[in-house]
């Protein structure tokens, strides 16, 4: 038997202020994942500039 996976609303919009992403359905937060503080892009080490 195949396990059901949970889903939400669709047309959920992020919370942040002024976004206007809509949320997948199987996105359970209440931000996208640009306005989340686990975005990929905040943890990504910056390059060093030194040479």
């Amino acid at each position: 038997m195949a396990k059901k996976i949970a889903t939400l609303a669709k047309g959920r919009k992020c919370k942040h202020f002024g976004c206007k992403h809509i949320l997948s359905i199987y996105n359970a937060e209440a931000f996208c994942n640009t306005h989340s503080g686990d975005s990929p892009q905040k943890k990504r080490p910056q390059a060093s500039k030194s040479r």
